[in-house]
């Protein structure tokens, strides 16, 4: 017995409002979808950067639906430029920017290491006789930029204001280079931080020491501009906690400083920063 050709007809027309309604729904989910930028102080080489943080924002713009993409800067100016500004959407600095950056223009703190502090560091060649940072008077040090936190402005503020200090400070770039400088015998001594001496290739390290550090601060938060809808920065914020969840996830948030995410507290954690006075020690503040 033949198909009854009614039916016959109708399950192409079925099939096709089914197609419509799916083509539809995708249209609809890739207008609602939006693009933004996250931008990250330049901590680190450019490229170190770009390594790091693609493979994370990959995994974050697939767990959210929403595309970021990164931008990185080849000097601390333009990146202050730009944040200060109110350029970027999302932004990844030190807890000083966090600060000013929510003061001035109402960026929300959301989430930040809970594993690791941030503490700068002095270091020196391991066969040179200075043995504490009084033996730096008039000495030169390097550092990576002077407004960057834990490794030039707040041991500068400490060095000059508290130990009285007087030394020539020579700015370097990135903290790799501070490192360099100090081991090819450029600098006397070099700023930096826990983390980034830490992750150097032990052939470096071996040839450098820790002579002092500062008090511990609070660890890099990821930061958001107000004009970030609250849904977009919920969803970001939960996809990144959700991330320590599984072992890609936890890969990903150690290769960007964000081993165990946590909430940031804006008055606990950040707070205090404000009464350290380091608005004397910094250079063309987002100028």
């Amino acid at each position: 017995m033949l198909p009854n050709p009614p039916v016959q007809r109708a399950l192409p027309r079925n099939l096709m409002l089914l197609l419509a309604a799916i083509a539809l729904s995708t249209v609809v989910h890739r207008a609602e979808a939006s693009t933004y930028t996250l931008a990250r102080a330049p901590q680190i080489s450019a490229i170190a950067l770009v390594d790091a943080w693609t493979p994370f924002l990959e995994r974050l713009s697939n767990d959210t639906g929403e595309t970021i993409t990164l931008k990185v800067y080849q000097s601390r100016q333009t990146f202050e430029g730009d944040l200060f500004n109110g350029a970027p959407d999302f932004a990844f600095m030190n807890p000083y920017y966090a600060v000013l950056a929510k003061k001035r223009l109402g960026y929300a703190p959301l989430v930040r290491n809970g594993a690791e502090t941030l503490r700068g560091v002095i270091v020196v060649r391991r066969d040179s006789p200075i043995q504490s940072v009084r033996d730096l008077e008039g000495a030169t040090i390097a550092f990576p930029d002077p407004n960057a936190m834990a490794a030039s402005l707040y041991p500068r503020a400490i060095l000059t204001s508290e130990i009285g200090l007087s030394f020539k400070a020579q700015y370097v770039g990135a903290h790799e280079n501070v490192y360099r400088s100090v081991y090819l015998r450029q600098a006397d001594a070099g700023g930096g931080v826990n983390t980034t001496f830490s992750s150097e290739p032990d052939e470096l390290r071996s040839q450098l020491r820790v002579i002092w550090q500062t008090p511990d601060l609070p660890s890099h938060p990821l930061i958001a501009h107000p004009r970030v809808p609250r849904a977009v920065r919920d969803k970001i914020t939960a996809a990144i906690l959700n991330m320590a969840n599984d072992n890609q996830g936890r890969a990903l948030l150690k290769q960007v400083g964000l081993d165990t995410p946590i909430l940031v507290d804006f008055e606990r954690d950040f707070g205090h920063i404000e009464n350290f006075g380091l608005e004397k020690y910094t250079v063309d503040l987002g100028r």
